[in-house]
């Protein structure tokens, strides 16, 4: 078989690994949301601290993933609309910084 072919083969198997793990994060990012948007109160550090890194990792990377995280800007925009007042500060602040970042790299449109 070729280099070329080999180097081919090797990028999509590695574009379906990067695929796999980013849908196992944003797997754990809808549960550690779900839990909070049933029990925002009761949340503890540990999950805010792990809403708070997933949310900014799919931040960094929906872009590369478009059809999977179509609905993130939405989750951020109601958890921030129905908890602002129960938000610990720096998950607050994580959220509105995702939705400006989100608006700049044009995955959502300033009228959302």
């Amino acid at each position: 078989m070729g280099k070329r072919k080999i180097a081919a083969m090797e990028k999509v198997e590695a574009d379906l690994s990067y695929r796999e793990d980013f849908q196992s994060q944003y797997h754990q990012y809808a549960t550690f949301y779900q839990l909070f948007m049933q029990t925002p109160a009761s949340a503890d550090d540990n999950g805010i601290v792990s809403l708070r890194d997933l949310i900014d990792f799919v931040t960094h990377t929906a872009e590369c993933y478009p059809s999977l995280t179509a609905t993130f800007p939405d989750d951020l925009i109601k958890l921030l609309t129905l908890h602002h007042a129960v938000l610990e500060s720096e998950l607050r602040e994580k959220v509105v910084s995702s939705l400006v970042l989100l608006r700049k790299k044009e995955i959502i449109d300033s009228s959302a």
